[in-house]
């Protein structure tokens, strides 16, 4: 392999990549967010990037959303994944999301917002996954998710971040499927994807009372992505055509890095 080809290769395998941070089974109470008034640190150099990242797209009326950036994580002694947040927006990480910023900027100084990544296992022992159908990344697979909205996603009681209730939210957005009709959730644990969208990602996996068919009769034109149930059996080389990882196999490497994480986690649910 020549030096070019090497180079690409290696280019191709880092844009293919999510990294896996904390594993494990977490209930509501065992993921403990604190949310600060710190804002990301920008330089003067990274500020012009980011004003001039966004102009085009403020001029299209894109919103600058707030965001809520991870500033550190820990498990804790008891078994508790805490997570410090402090502020970020759209615009932020709009201009500071990739690659090249994290390695220029280092991890502490980009936006880095913490998102939901989720799968649903369905009354039918089907797993529901995404494949998208709008924007850059459209045909490709993922999880079913988005990003952590301090506004929305706030305890009414607490005023705390509940990203239980982002993953719920993000659910019933993209499926149609209702907090009441989710019978169990859990968090599986913290990865971070740096495939040119750099961001902190908590995956979920859902039981629900629906069925597969129920539930793609839910998703209508507007919608971002399109329902797939696939076969969660742990059989290798299974011959069914629903079975996840010949689904995976066949759409590679059009399969999210965050979402190939969250995928594997709920398979083994």
């Amino acid at each position: 392999m020549d030096k070019e080809s090497k180079l690409n290769y290696e280019r191709r395998e880092v844009e293919q990549k999510a990294k896996v941070l904390v594993l494990g089974e977490f209930d509501r109470d065992e993921v403990v967010l604190e949310m600060t008034d710190r804002e990301m640190p920008k330089s003067l150099e990274l500020t012009q990037k980011i004003e001039e990242t966004w102009a085009p797209k403020a001029a299209k009326g894109w919103f600058p959303g707030p965001l809520a950036r991870v500033e550190n994580f820990h498990l804790s002694l008891d078994g508790k994944l805490e997570l410090t947040l402090g502020k970020t927006d759209f615009k932020e990480y709009a201009g500071s999301r990739d690659l090249a910023s994290l390695r220029k900027y280092g991890l502490e100084n980009i936006s880095n917002p913490l998102s939901t990544s989720s799968v649903l296992i369905t009354a039918d022992n089907k797993l529901v996954i995404a494949q998208k159908i709008q924007g850059d990344a459209s045909g490709s697979i993922d999880a079913i998710g988005g990003y952590v909205n301090p506004k929305e996603d706030a305890d009414p009681k607490t005023g705390k971040i509940d990203v239980f209730k982002t993953a719920a939210r993000e659910v019933m957005e993209e499926t149609g499927v209702k907090p009441e009709e989710i019978q169990e959730i859990r968090c599986l644990g913290l990865s971070y994807e740096y495939a040119g969208l750099c961001h902190f990602v908590a995956s979920f996996v859902m039981k629900t009372s629906l069925s597969s068919e129920e539930i793609k009769k839910r998703i209508g034109k507007e919608k971002e992505i399109n329902v797939l149930a696939v076969n969660p059996e742990l059989i290798p080389n299974s011959d069914n055509v629903d079975y996840v990882m010949k689904v995976l196999l066949e759409k590679y490497p059009n399969v999210e890095p965050d979402g190939r994480i969250t995928i594997a986690l709920g398979r083994n649910y």
